[in-house]
This record gives structure tokens, C-alpha cells and sequence, in this order.
């Protein structure tokens, strides 16, 4: 992911939408203009790490735009070392409400075929203020769990539409956490395929 890879999405809820409420959490920390490559760097996607989402749950909200379908998405994470050595990833317990941990990049959806389609790509900046957890270390061979993960989930209509209420999809995350060095360690996982549930929109 070098540079800006645009989200339709969000970028028209940008335009058409500026006052709207969004989820406390992930979407206005998504760039749709200029992704600081040289902070965090584009990665393929981490198979030393196995990520099973479990508990997701997805609860709509109203906006404003006919065109556009918003939940918050909540989820618990297994990760599991596939790794010979130690994986470093940030703790399971949030230490700090205001830490960023875990970010929603993108989602897939799997077609009839078995091909995996994208469903949103976006981009993610940081800022000086941004805050990180330590990192912790993961055994190989060892699980953790993570819960709470909390994002934002934006799509056009059109798109649930064609999805079902019930959708076979699989998340492209990035980890964020804090080496000794003061340097932010980035991961790129993508997780297990999984159903998610989408409620009819209000």
C-alpha cells in the first residue's frame, strides 16, 4: 500500500457528508489524501500470525446519504505464532483508552468462484500525538486473544446489495505498538475468512 489508496467510500461520505457522526474510533484517522509512506511503510500481509475474528458484531447507524450503509464493527481477535521465533504485537488488555492498537485497512468479500474481492482499501496517517502501546511478545506456537477491537465500516448500498445478510469476508488489519527503541512496529495480518452478520439498515 504505497502512497494513497482511495476508499470510494469514505471519500464520497467526505463530500456529501462533513457533519455526520462517526465511530469514536478508526475513520478519522483514514487518510483518502496522503498516507505518510515514509512513517509507516507498505507491507504484504504477516503469515507468521493466524487472526480468527470471533464475536463480530455489526449495529447500523443512520446517515444522512440514501446511497451510503455505516456500522460500527466490534470483534474479538485469536492470534495465533505460526512463527519460529518471537512475534511482537501490541498488549491484549488496552492500557490506554486513547493507544492505537488495531486498524480495520480493508475488507474482502468471497465471491461464488472462491476469488476475494475488495470491498474498501484505505490508507492510514499518523500524527505526532498519536499514542502507542508497548510491545509484547508472542511465543512461537502460543495464542493470545484481543478483545474490544472497535471500527468504523462504510459501504456503498449498491454493495450490501449484492452481499447478503450474511457475508463470507476477511479483514486486512495493521498492528501498531511501541518497540524499546521508541520505534512503532507495523504488522500487516490478514485474518481468517468469517460470516458477519449485517443488520438492515434504519
Amino acid at each position: 500500500m504505497q502512497g494513497c489508496v482511495c476508499n470510494r467510500v469514505l471519500e464520497r461520505m467526505r463530500q456529501r457528508l462533513p457533519l455526520m457522526r462517526q465511530p469514536a474510533t478508526v475513520i478519522g484517522r483514514l487518510s483518502l489524501a496522503v498516507a505518510l509512506a515514509s512513517v509507516f511503510p507498505a507491507l504484504s500481509s504477516d503469515r507468521s500470525i493466524r487472526a480468527e475474528v470471533q464475536h463480530a458484531l455489526a449495529n447500523p447507524y443512520r446517515t444522512d446519504d440514501p446511497e451510503v450503509a455505516a456500522y460500527t464493527l466490534k470483534f474479538d481477535l485469536r492470534l495465533t505464532s505460526r512463527s519460529a521465533k518471537l512475534v511482537s504485537l501490541p498488549g491484549p488488555e488496552a492500557r490506554d483508552g486513547e493507544t492505537t492498537r488495531i486498524v480495520v485497512m480493508g475488507m474482502q468479500s468471497r465471491q461464488p468462484d472462491g476469488r476475494w474481492t475488495y470491498l474498501f482499501q484505505s490508507s492510514w496517517y499518523g500524527t505526532s500525538t498519536t499514542k502507542y502501546e508497548s510491545c509484547t511478545s508472542l511465543s512461537p506456537e502460543k495464542t493470545a486473544e484481543i478483545e474490544n477491537v472497535e471500527s468504523g465500516l462504510t459501504l456503498m448500498k449498491k454493495q450490501l446489495a449484492g452481499l447478503g445478510t450474511e457475508p463470507n469476508v476477511r479483514l486486512n488489519l495493521w498492528f501498531f505498538c511501541r518497540q524499546p527503541n521508541g520505534k512503532v512496529l507495523t504488522t500487516s495480518v490478514t485474518t481468517d475468512a468469517f460470516v458477519l452478520r449485517l443488520p438492515a439498515q434504519p
